[in-house]
């Protein structure tokens, strides 16, 4: 496919496939080495980017920036992928195990929290992420900065440490507290059948978490109370304006309408609505109203996603410029949407979005 290059009134270089007026450019700041973007979450003022090696942001004037302050935990993202809140994000440290929380706004602090694992669990073995990895984050933070690590002991049995920085508010951003003997940090063992140690989804909601341990779902509250609450393989989920849409393997949805409390079947998803796949090998990503799917595994199509009372409707994007990548994340920010890959950063205008 022939491609043409065009320079944008930002400096930066847009490769646009000619086949689709409404293709997906790369902005050239992120190829080459600087290409791993494992995740990327936007605020109000900049677009937040995780890479193989180091932290890079956008602001609204498309003034990039970047920190190399990380690398030495970051270049384990690529097997990792980390997570990313307006006010927080994590990374974790194999070979020294210490899982390091920094400020999203504060990116540039002296010092970090640092925690020692096993210190706080003798029995500590490693995290419990093997069949997570790149699918979704290896851990999840509310939106009152509780973090909930999953990890697996010495006896191979599943468990969770919840973690919260000391911290406070300057200048309007989170200043988090180096000091960890301030922190909250607590065990939950939950109670699952044998053998059912893996981990296999992991999100956030408001102020609770959701976990697929061991093909069951559980609700797990940051005072590390554990009710499981469907059972069922669930491997996705999906806020549809004052519920929860669950994604099972079976191409089943489920629905909750009481924040996760209580769960039933909702919708069976016809097979040809994902080409060759089921809904559980997709990620969802709400852009602005839009429900926007990207594949976990290997390369794939874009989908936009309609749920609305018993009906169930993917329809294609055109992922041209994406569509032989592993698209890793999705972000809407300074009016475009940005998609982050193993190789390069994309974009296209919003409102060119759904064309």
């Amino acid at each position: 496919m022939a491609m043409s290059c065009t320079k944008s009134d930002t400096s930066t270089t847009d490769y646009i496939y000619e086949g689709h007026k409404y293709s997906w450019r790369e902005d050239w700041r992120f190829s080459a080495n600087a290409g791993v973007i494992v995740n990327s979450f936007a605020s109000d003022t900049k677009l937040n980017l995780s890479l193989s090696n180091r932290w890079a942001t956008l602001d609204k004037n498309d003034k990039y920036a970047v920190t190399t302050k990380f690398e030495h935990y970051l270049n384990y993202s690529t097997k990792r992928k980390i997570p990313i809140t307006e006010k927080i994000f994590a990374f974790y440290s194999d070979k020294q195990q210490v899982l390091s929380i920094n400020s999203t706004g504060f990116l540039w602090a002296e010092t970090l929290p640092e925690f020692h694992l096993p210190t706080y669990d003798s029995e500590f073995l490693s995290l419990n992420d093997d069949y997570i990895g790149r699918k979704n984050t290896f851990m999840a933070i509310s939106d009152d900065m509780y973090c909930l690590v999953p990890y697996l002991t010495t006896s191979y049995q599943p468990k969770f440490f919840i973690i919260k920085p000391d911290y406070h508010w300057q200048h309007g951003a989170v200043h988090l507290d180096a000091n960890t003997d301030s922190a909250i940090v607590k065990t939950v063992s939950p109670a699952v059948p044998p053998n059912a140690s893996s981990v296999y989804f992991i999100t956030s909601y408001y102020h609770a978490f959701f976990v697929n341990l061991g093909h069951e779902l559980f609700h797990i509250d940051s005072l590390g109370l554990v009710k499981k609450v469907l059972d069922k393989d669930i491997h996705q989920m999906v806020q549809l304006s004052d519920s929860l849409v669950a994604f099972g393997t079976n191409n089943q949805t489920y629905l909750s309408v009481d924040q996760g409390n209580t769960w039933q079947a909702f919708l069976n998803i016809p097979e040809t609505n994902f080409i060759g796949t089921t809904a559980a090998d997709y990620n969802f990503e709400r852009i602005n109203q839009h429900i926007i799917a990207y594949p976990k595994h290997n390369t794939g199509k874009l989908y936009h996603v309609y749920i609305k009372d018993n009906m169930f409707r993917a329809d294609t994007i055109a992922s041209d410029g994406v569509d032989k990548k592993n698209i890793t994340s999705i972000a809407a920010f300074n009016n475009k949407v940005y998609v982050t890959t193993l190789s390069g950063l994309f974009y296209k205008d919003k409102e060119e979005l759904l064309r």
